[in-house]
């Protein structure tokens, strides 16, 4: 076991509780692993932060992304951005944009929602008319994107052909089906 003298102890547990660094900084300062560090402000007594307290602190690489939260937030809402476009605006990915949202109280939108404010991307205007792809010997079927799975099934329609026209999975066109 390694000995740690009474100043290394007293100059950790300075830099976890004063300087708020984390474990892993204060085990690069000091010969000791990062279990020594932890063992060490366990035996003071040292309550021990359990990842970062805010969000806006995780990773030094996202600080400025962090500041900029509220423009973010803007564009997400007021442009109609997806999230992953708004990602690639700022540089960064999907995920970090989605937890700024959610520390903002910002619900972010299901595709259903994307849908209707996109139809012309998606392709799911209501009104439209799709010719199905099919392969030559079977018939061809045009169908309206308003009717049910049902009618499209009564149609001759295949699963994957259904779940291509609706964006529905196979699991949720069989549950509609029953």
């Amino acid at each position: 076991m390694i000995e740690v003298s009474r100043e290394d102890r007293s100059r950790i547990v300075h830099l976890y509780i004063k300087y708020r660094q984390t474990i892993r900084e204060i085990a690069a300062e000091f010969p000791f692993s990062t279990t020594v560090v932890r063992r060490i402000l366990l035996e003071e007594g040292v309550q021990l932060r359990r990842g970062t307290q805010l969000p806006e602190r995780r990773g030094k690489r996202h600080k400025n992304i962090w500041k900029q939260a509220d423009t973010i937030v803007s564009i997400y809402r007021d442009q109609r951005k997806s999230l992953r476009q708004v990602a690639v605006e700022f540089g960064c990915t999907a995920t970090l944009i989605k937890e700024i949202l959610k520390a903002k109280g910002v619900k972010t939108r299901t595709l259903k929602e994307a849908r209707r404010y996109r139809p012309d991307k998606y392709g799911y205007a209501e009104h439209q008319q799709v010719e199905v792809a099919r392969k030559r010997w079977q018939p061809e079927v045009t169908v309206n994107r308003k009717m049910s799975v049902q009618q499209m099934r009564d149609k001759e329609l295949t699963i994957d052909e259904i779940a291509s026209i609706t964006g529905m999975s196979r699991v949720d066109i069989f549950k509609e089906l029953q």
